[in-house]
């Protein structure tokens, strides 16, 4: 045989005409292949995980009227070789698709990386929509064919089609409404549901709230302390395209329901599915003070570096976690999740949910001591976030109890990872150094360097430029009411009201006392709620913090704030408001407001 050169060699390769179907790129990383048995697939897999390292999603369907034992064994396969499996119809004939993806799926965990959409169209939008930019996207079933056979008829369909109309064909969307649509088989398949829709039905909103309501909706039928959601469910139902999710105990004429054991736990269950959909990297972070502001900082950096989610205000819970999940868009790079818990078991259960691929813990101090009863508590609960696989950790080193765990401490101890030295107050902003690099945020209260160091070690550790990190410390925090310094005609307020622990308590008080130390000093402090059975005592650590402070003047708000002796006190705030008090201050007073936000001390702010 004579030589061949490379060159030539390649110019002979690019004759080969490509058989129409056979692992056909259609358009970049998307292909399409004839491929609809178990083996086939998974010998086209395994062939794309040789090209790329990336993401696979595979969508693909099974033939109505053929061998039913197949189907499983066909999505056995693909997920073996790929990532995401998005299941759909291929070639129904005279078979309900529901049928045959139910017969598809029926061996397997509905928490698996599958996700239904019956419509192929959709199927295919939704595979590419999930696609990162060098992720790989295999159509798989129907080759270059151009029909579905559907009830004794060929029906025009052609997977190379339908890629190049989405390409160009623009995608609006109402902003609330989720990314990826949700198929009624989904949700059924998810929850158990035997009596299954024939019909197919997508779905394009979620709601909790039946005020909002809108056509296209999921409502899932929460109880609360002072509502309960099954109480409208018909309201929801007299809407177009609606399906109620509510507790199997409910009893009610008419269809549009899944019935569920405990609609809190469903949803959090369906915001877990949504969310394994993305391709997003995950952080998740609690802690007893700090998380919201700790949240704030790694937003500005993370955001400069691509699409980021965050928890909004204070939706931190069993409800609002999912609330954020269902936000998720496939051009997320991030999503920072904050966590919070009174009970024991719910940083758990909250970490299932969203399942981070990087975890913080700011802090470990007394917080919601009516149900923790001591500080191990706290930590038990708050460690929690760390009993499961995640890829890194990062947490105190200066608390001792950290020593269990390996990963990325922060602190001011000289084995930290990241120390904290050299802080240095401004008139407007705060210098400190991390490992001896100098840093800046854009406030006075010093113990937000804190907050900002674990942002620069989280930042580093998924490989942020130094210079981006410095750069974007110094945006301003979009946070109210935590150590907000706003400055009025005749006084300074530092506003801190919309939560207090001992250890932010202290701090706040600290600040105040040294902050603009020739003006006349007051302080407005309410209760610390959730302290238990060291309710008094804790209260009591705080009067010995203030006894001491020259030129001070205290009031005091609410039931256990009369442990701070303070010069005056009212039992609740609307005591306060109903005094002259608020209008008798000294002009040019720096006036601290800080207390749980159930004491609701914000009301006094705009009459100061």
């Amino acid at each position: 045989m004579p030589d061949i050169s490379p060159k030539e060699l390649n110019k002979f390769l690019h004759k080969i005409k490509v058989i129409p179907g056979r692992l056909e790129r259609v358009r970049k990383n998307i292909f399409i292949d004839y491929a609809h048995t178990p083996d086939a697939l998974e010998n086209v897999l395994k062939t794309l995980t040789e090209i790329s390292d990336k993401r696979i999603i595979c969508v693909f369907g099974a033939g109505g009227d053929r061998d039913r034992q197949k189907r499983p064994q066909m999505l056995k396969a693909v997920l073996k070789y790929s990532n995401l499996a998005i299941i759909t119809s291929d070639n129904p004939r005279f078979e309900e698709p529901s049928d045959i993806i139910d017969d598809i799926t029926r061996d397997f965990d509905p928490m698996q990386p599958f996700w239904i959409q019956q419509d192929r169209r959709l199927a295919i939008q939704t595979a590419i929509d999930l696609a990162g930019e060098k992720d790989i996207v295999l159509l798989a079933g129907k080759g270059h064919e151009t029909f579905q056979a559907i009830k004794g008829k060929n029906v025009h369909f052609s997977d190379k089609e339908e890629v190049l109309v989405y390409f160009n064909k623009g995608k609006g969307t109402d902003k609330n409404e989720l990314s990826i649509p949700i198929d009624i088989l989904q949700l059924e398949i998810l929850f158990g549901q035997k009596n299954r829709s024939k019909k197919n039905r997508i779905f394009n909103f979620i709601s909790l709230d039946s005020r909002s309501i809108k056509d296209n909706s999921i409502f899932f039928a929460l109880k609360g302390e002072n509502f309960d959601g099954h109480d409208y469910v018909r309201e929801v139902l007299q809407h177009r395209n609606c399906v109620a999710v509510v507790n199997k105990n409910f009893i009610t004429k008419g269809q549009n329901l899944i019935f569920v054991n405990d609609t809190l736990s469903a949803l959090g269950k369906f915001a877990q599915k949504f969310k394994s959909l993305f391709n997003v990297t995950a952080i998740a972070l609690t802690g007893s003070i700090g998380k919201t502001t700790t949240k704030e900082f790694i937003y500005n950096i993370l955001s400069d570096s691509g699409n980021t989610l965050k928890t909004s205000a204070n939706e931190n819970n069993l409800i609002g976690l999912p609330k954020t999940i269902f936000n998720l868009k496939p051009n997320h790079k991030y999503a920072i999740f904050e966590l919070g818990s009174n009970h024991f078991g719910e940083i758990a259960k909250l970490a299932e949910i969203c399942n981070p691929d990087i975890g913080i813990i700011t802090f470990v101090g007394p917080a919601h001591l009516e149900f923790f009863k001591d500080e191990n508590g706290v930590y038990q609960e708050k460690s929690s976030l760390f009993r499961r696989n995640l890829k890194k950790k990062i947490f105190p080193g200066d608390d001792e109890r950290f020593k269990e765990f390996k990963g990325i401490t922060f602190g001011f101890n000289d084995s930290c990872s990241y120390q904290i030295s050299k802080i240095t107050k401004k008139e407007s902003n705060t210098e400190f150094f991390i490992n001896e690099r100098k840093f800046m945020i854009p406030t006075p209260f010093k113990h937000f360097c804190l907050n900002a160091t674990i942002a620069v070690a989280l930042a580093k550790e998924v490989g942020i430029r130094e210079k981006k990190i410095k750069a974007n410390l110094l945006k301003s925090l979009q946070i109210s009411q935590r150590m907000e310094i706003r400055k009025l005609k005749n006084h300074t307020l530092l506003i801190d009201c919309y939560n207090a622990n001992p250890d932010s308590m202290l701090a706040a008080i600290d600040f105040w006392k040294n902050f603009e130390v020739d003006k006349n000093h007051i302080a407005i402090l309410g209760d610390m709620l959730e302290l238990g059975n060291l309710t008094e005592k804790l209260h009591k650590k705080i009067w010995n913090s203030l006894k001491n402070i020259q030129n001070k003047y205290v009031i005091s708000v609410g039931e256990f704030a009369r442990f701070y002796q303070a010069d005056i006190h009212f039992k609740d705030v609307e005591k306060l408001i109903n005094s002259t008090i608020l209008s008798s201050f000294s002009k040019n007073s720096v006036i601290l407001i800080k207390a749980s936000h159930g004491i609701h001390l914000e009301k006094i702010i705009k009459r100061i």
